[in-house]
This record gives structure tokens, sequence and C-alpha cells, in this order.
């Protein structure tokens, strides 16, 4: 594989041609003569002209067949930089009989500013004009953009930089120091960091596709954004009976969004198909949707406690609480609920330490924990993983079991109880 070179035998001349084969992997083979080349039969070796004492002319032409070998692997590569993939065998050929210099020979591309060319990108997607689907991007979305923009422009005034041109975001020690600059300097989640490597991932796709850049450096240099398991929680029987049975009559904001989030706990809907839920008449016990996350119908059942709750509206909600607004006040009403005061322990990687918390379980509250609620109270009432899968419209067992928290607390207070029932058996019967 590479470049190297050769000479044909001859019976009658004493000099010979000197003639060169290209071939790199998944290209087919070039073979050319040097032209204005030719060498006495005795000063060829292996492969290349003998050199050494007493030979100064073979080390002058070896010196010319190492430069054009150079030249060719220069070439090879700078194509796939400039093109992101493998010149083919007339490309090469065209290089080799050009006589231009490599710096000279592919067109220079104009420098763009990267900061510049990504806030296009979320504008186009902020004002419609490019679509998520056929479909306008979230305003969460878009601010989640500009939050990565922010952090980029924060990363090049680190570096002392104007902006951050399209030769500097297709090097691997860019992204990596970017990297570095979110864990370190700016002392980030594990998570977070790899949420915003995800994002300019994705940024840089369009940038490669606009023909910006040559190539996506994650994916040349694959690189992946790194994701941990955060600490999340599932509700027990008790803290789903005890947010029942909390009195909030007083403040019908925090009531409705109880009541929303256990119609959540008992249904195991996601928040972003809660309002086509709503707005569907529940006449009977599986109500149909189209998921907005995959796309497909699904059937959501309407579990007993679930039906006590969608009663109380008729069916309907009169208004759904924003994701945002419904996560900050079920921190507020599970901080009223006597058992989700309990401590757990918490860790997650931050500033590229690791980190361990005692919060309260109330702290971790989210719409989301009505989801993993669901999925792990069939679980452990032994429905099997397909019949699960059916309630969650998860596709693997892997997807499915993600949301499935063993409810430890439960477990080992049974096996407190029955410890205790046997110790007091065995006094009674000694």
């Amino acid at each position: 594989m590479g470049v190297s070179f050769y000479v044909k035998p001859s019976q009658k001349n004493q000099t010979v041609s000197v003639h060169c084969s290209v071939k790199f992997h998944g290209v087919q083979r070039l073979t050319f003569r040097v032209p204005d080349l030719t060498v006495n039969k005795k000063d060829w070796g292996k492969g290349k002209m003998k050199t050494g004492r007493g030979v100064h002319n073979s080390s002058s032409v070896q010196r010319l067949l190492d430069k054009q070998r150079t030249n060719i692997e220069e070439f090879y590569r700078e194509f796939w930089i400039q093109k992101n993939r493998r010149p083919d065998r007339e490309e090469i050929h065209k290089y080799i009989t050009s006589n231009v210099e490599l710096k000279d020979y592919f067109p220079t591309k104009k420098v763009s500013d990267v900061l510049v060319q990504i806030k296009k990108i979320i504008d186009d997607r902020e004002s419609g004009k490019v679509l998520n689907q056929g479909k306008l991007f979230s305003k969460t979305t878009i601010r989640n953009y500009r939050s990565n923009l922010n952090r980029l422009t924060e990363y090049c005034n680190h570096l002392n930089q104007k902006t951050i041109s399209s030769t500097d975001i297709i090097k691997k020690d860019f992204i990596l120091g970017f990297e570095n600059f979110l864990t370190i300097e700016q002392d980030l989640k594990l998570n977070t960091v790899g949420e915003g490597l995800k994002t300019l991932k994705s940024f840089l796709e369009v940038l490669y596709s606009q023909d910006i850049i040559p190539f996506n450096p994650f994916r040349k240099f694959k690189i992946s954004p790194a994701k941990e398991h955060s600490t999340s929680i599932a509700l027990d029987e008790e803290e789903l009976e005890e947010l029942y049975q909390l009195d909030l009559s007083h403040n019908p904001t925090l009531e409705l969004v109880r009541d929303q989030f256990l119609v959540l706990c008992w249904t195991g809907l996601r928040i972003s198909d809660f309002k086509s839920f709503n707005e569907i008449p529940k006449d009977q016990l599986v109500i149909n949707i189209n998921t907005k996350k995959t796309h497909q119908n699904s059937g959501i059942p309407i579990f007993p406690m679930a039906q006590k709750i969608l009663d109380k509206y008729n069916g309907h909600f009169p208004r759904l609480i924003s994701e945002q607004k419904m996560n900050d006040n079920l921190k507020i009403i599970g901080k009223m609920t006597k058992s989700l005061n309990r401590h757990v322990e918490v860790s997650y990687t931050k500033g590229g330490k690791r980190v361990k918390e005692i919060k309260k379980r109330f702290e971790l509250l989210s719409n989301h924990v009505g989801r993993r609620t669901m999925i792990t109270r069939l679980v452990s009432m032994g429905f099997s993983d397909r019949e699960c899968m059916l309630v969650s419209s998860h596709h693997t067992t892997k997807n499915l079991n993600v949301y499935v928290k063993s409810n430890t607390k439960n477990t080992l207070e049974r096996m407190i109880t029955k410890v205790k029932e046997l110790e007091q058996n065995k006094d009674n019967h000694g």
C-alpha cells in the first residue's frame, strides 16, 4: 500500500526507465513511467537506488523519487481533508501530471466565521424557515441552542480569539478543548457537557452539508459526547396515596399540577403527549393517540386511579401547566408530602470529579417521574416486559429497563418485617 518504484528488466540496454506504482486502500492501482528519468541497471536495488560511498548521482536520483512519493502521499491526505473521501485513480493521475505545487492545486476556500454561521442556523429554525420534520422547533430547543452558542463564544474569548473559523472548528484539539473548557472552566455536569457537544455536532453536520467545512470532526475523529445515567426516582404506593390525599384546595394551580402529575403516574404518558391526550374524549378504557416522539399510534390504558382524577374534571383538564412550571411546582407540592421528605443519596460527575449529595426525594420530582412510576409499578406487579412495552411504547427491553426503578425501601421494609416475624416465632417457641 502507498507509493513504490520499480524498473523493468532489459536484456539489451544498460539504462532502464523508472516506473511508479500508486496503491492506496480502496483505490484502483495506478502505474506510470517517471518522465525524464533513466538509471543504470547496476545502480538499482530493491525498489530504490543503491546509495552510499562513491554513488553521489544515485543519491540525487533517490531524493527526487522520495520527493515524488511524499508529494503523492500528501496529495492523498489533503484530498481526504478537502473532500472527505479518497481520490480515485484518475484524480491521482490528474494531480501527478499537472506539475502544480500541492499548495496551489486545491482552490482556497473562504474561511467562514462559525459563530455567525451557527447563529444563522438557530435564527432560521426559530423563524420557521427551517423546520423539524415539518414542525416548528420548540422554544426550549431554541433556548438550548442559544445557550450552547453563548458557551462557544465564551470558549472563543477564553482562547483570546475574536471568532472561531471554519478551519479551527474541524480540528480534533479544538473539539476536545471545548469539552475541557465546559468541564473544568465552567464546572458543568457531565451530562450538560455531553448535551453541549451533541448540539455542536448537529450544528457541524449542517455546516458540512452546506460545504462550509470539509467534514464533521466528530465523525472523522470518532468523538462521542459523554453521558451518564442520572439519579432518578419512581414513586411508591405510600407516596402516591399521600399526594392524592393532600388537600390543595387553597391553591387551584398547585391542585391542577398535582392532578396532572398523578395522571402521568397512572397512565405512563409522556408529557409531550399530554395535550393530545387531554383533547380526546375519555369514553373508553383505552385511549389511542399518535405519540409525538415516535409518531406511532399508541394505546393509553385508563387505570382506575387515573379515571378518578379525570372524572373530577369531566375527562378534560381546563388548562395545562407548562412543563417548566409544572416541574417547579411539583417540588413545592412534594415538600408538603411527608413521605417525599425522605433522604436519598445522588451522585454525578461535575467539573470532571465525582460528586455525592444527600437530597430529599421531592427535590428529584419532575413530570418525567410520572412515566417512570407507571412503568416501575407495572413491572413490580409482575407484568411481562412485552406487556409493559404496550403501555410505554418502547421497542426494546433495554430502553424499557432504563425507566424501571427498584423500590428498595419497600423491599427492605418487607425484609425487616419478615425477620421480626421469624424472631418472634423463635421466642414464642423458646
